[in-house]
């Protein structure tokens, strides 16, 4: 039988390869569907969330947001924000822009300072097939940036500005989408650019990096001194498919050789073909040339993509990134079908413009996810993990089954510091069980069977059920000593029926009549799930342990910070402690203190925005954390420029 779930039930699922994870489902977002942002749902227009990015302070309140994009009016984004512990509030939405327009819109949404103000914003693409006829002809096809107005949770009710990705660069005016953009600044000229591959007719799929020269207003939709600045752009299918061919599916910046400054891997969706950039100064990229025989690999014999979300992560902290793809497999023949991941990754003097079997290891380990993936150290051991959406489509067969819902499933590298990344025997799989009730509004019909008199009832799925298809880490966004995971869901019905299915004697057949058909009320397209606290693997599985009393780290003061912040930590005993600064990957930048006695008191530390190799980092959040035997407390810090 399944056991019996309710919102706030911790469950824990021990399977063969690992320790499963304690997880609490904390929150649940339904889209609205109206200018007004209270408004209920309205049925018939929406089938749920194409991403889920954070976590971000996009207006400076200290209180930590999620971007959670909607397809419905053009393509809208959603801000849901942190009040307090387990404590979540929906903001603010961007405006309706066309309702007639495809859900190629709003895929994903990313923060930022493009025009480098101090003033952040929020980031996407949109204008997919909108309507001729629009009332405001400047919402066209291109990259949409909404900045904060100087009100709180506000980003107004008209784009800042809008980079148009129409006519010259795209050759169909109105046609295209990207899966995933972000905001950083890759070539360090103190500016950050937003790169993302861009999915468009078939002869212009292009791979951007844009910067903006001047700023531009909250609302001002293009009336500021903003120019736009293409800095990159290529396509797998130019100069006759000179790096492979296929429609371009990601763009991932990541520092592969460990030289302290960034590559860019490419990806396009032809035969999971890969090929790389290397950022060599401000504004300056390079790729391989026509001479190169291995300047790009085609991984796989199906036409396979890693479709929406890579993972960036240095698993064995060794000082260089490794790059894992999900296999999206709905090409490859059923017997060879899988939900594992690819592996990019270089050792030391290997030539990053070069992409061979060495450096791609395809379908390298799982099951872990075929969408979303991300990474964490969930745990707080020390040891990174891979963070996936698990299962693709929860079925009412398997509902009907007694199986449960699994939207993350957790990969942990167990290698250590230094240890083999390619190597499959370091990754201890985690199976995380998410089933609240509210899985079965993922279905479409209840069946209630009289079957000679005894009466059963069971669940039927219009389509392939609800999937989770992008993974978010927020740290502790909340601020309660946990960490969330957000995760942005598909698939999910507009209505239930339910059907009486009685026997009939006279025709030997059952016949089904419908009793009732009713609206889902409270349709679920945004999660947040908890892991509470640090927890050793023991035999008996997993110790959900609390932070030890009198163990106190202060906010941080000024927050946010530029150049430099401080903040206190507290010991009631002498203790050796490390004091540490992470990126929201949970990737290390900066060790403050590194494993040192301190007396039993009040200290301070202050970190002045660098890394350990001191070099300033990028605008953005991140974690500082104070570190003791097993246990380790985190709270968030916003830098900007």
């Amino acid at each position: 039988m399944r056991k019996a779930t309710t919102l706030l039930a911790v469950i824990l699922l021990i399977l063969s390869t690992g320790t499963a994870l304690a997880q609490v489902n904390e929150y649940n977002f339904s889209f609205p569907t109206s200018e007004d942002i209270t408004a209920p749902y309205t049925q018939g227009i929406q089938s749920g969330a194409r991403g889920v990015s954070g976590p971000w302070d996009l207006d400076g309140d200290g209180k930590l947001e999620v971007l959670v994009t909607d397809y419905t009016g053009g393509g809208r984004v959603h801000v849901v924000e942190a009040q307090g512990p387990n404590d979540w509030q929906h903001v603010y939405s961007t405006p309706w822009m066309d309702s007639t327009a495809t859900v190629n819109n709003a895929r994903y949404a990313t923060g930022g300072d493009l025009d480098n103000d101090g003033v952040q914003e929020i980031i996407f693409i949109a204008g997919n097939s909108f309507s001729a006829n629009n009332p405001n002809p400047n919402l066209v096809l291109g990259l949409y940036v909404f900045e904060y107005t100087g009100n709180d949770n506000d980003f107004g009710t008209l784009p800042a500005s809008i980079n148009p990705l129409d006519d010259a660069d795209i050759g169909a005016p109105g046609f295209g989408y990207s899966e995933f953009i972000q905001a950083t600044d890759i070539d360090g000229d103190g500016s950050q650019e937003v790169l993302f591959a861009f999915n468009g007719p078939s002869s212009h799929d292009l791979f951007y990096v844009y910067s903006v020269n001047g700023t531009y207003e909250p609302e001002g939709l293009g009336t500021g001194f903003e120019v736009w600045v293409q800095e990159f752009r290529i396509g797998a299918r130019e100069n006759g498919n000179l790096f492979g061919g296929g429609s371009a599916i990601l763009l991932e910046p990541a520092d592969l050789d460990g030289d302290g400054t960034p590559e860019l891997s490419l990806h396009a969706w032809n035969n999971f073909n890969f090929f790389n950039a290397d950022v060599t100064g401000p504004d300056t990229y390079v790729v391989a040339d026509s001479t190169n025989p291995d300047r790009f690999l085609k991984a796989s014999p199906w036409d396979n993509p890693a479709l929406v979300q890579a993972a960036v992560v240095d698993i064995n902290q060794d000082g260089d990134d490794e790059v894992f793809y999900p296999i999206f497999d709905f090409a490859t023949p059923a017997e060879n079908a899988n939900i594992n991941v690819a592996l990019l990754n270089y050792e030391d003097g290997e030539d990053i413009l070069s992409v061979t079997t060495d450096n791609l290891i395809y379908d390298f380990m799982g099951p872990l996810t075929e969408l979303g993936l991300t990474s964490g150290d969930l745990d707080v051991d020390g040891n990174m993990e891979l963070l996936g959406t698990g299962e693709f489509g929860y079925s009412a067969v398997s509902f009907n089954a007694g199986e449960p819902s699994r939207f993350i499933q957790i990969a942990e590298f167990t290698g250590g510091p230094g240890g083999d990344p390619e190597n499959g025997a370091n990754y201890a799989i985690h199976e995380v069980d998410t089933s609240i009730p509210e899985d079965t509004l993922g279905f479409n019909t209840i069946v209630q069977v009289d079957s000679l008199g005894a009466m059963s009832e069971f669940f039927e799925t219009a389509g392939g059920g609800i999937f989770a298809v992008k993974i978010a880490n927020l740290g502790d966004a909340d601020n309660d000593g946990n960490t969330e995971i957000a995760l942005a869901l598909q698939g999910i019905d507009d209505s239930l029926s339910v059907i009486d299915r009685v026997w009939n004697a006279d025709s030997s057949r059952f016949e089904d009549t419908t009793r009732e058909t009713a609206a889902v009320a409270n349709r679920i397209f945004m999660r947040i799930v908890e892991f509470p606290g640090a927890f050793v693997v023991s035999a008996e599985g997993p110790d959900v342990s609390g932070i030890p009393s009198g163990f106190v780290l202060s906010p941080n003061y000024p927050n946010p910070f530029n150049p430099s912040t401080s903040f206190t930590f507290t010991l009631p005993i002498d203790k050796r402690i490390s004091v540490r600064i992470y990126d929201v990957t949970g990737r290390l930048v900066r060790t403050l203190v590194n494993d040192e006695s301190y007396t039993a008191g009040t200290h301070q530390a202050t970190w002045d925005g660098t890394n350990d190799a001191r070099m300033r980092v990028a605008s953005g959040t991140y974690l500082y954390t104070l570190e003791y035997g097993n246990f380790r407390q985190a709270k968030t810090m916003l830098l900007i420029k």
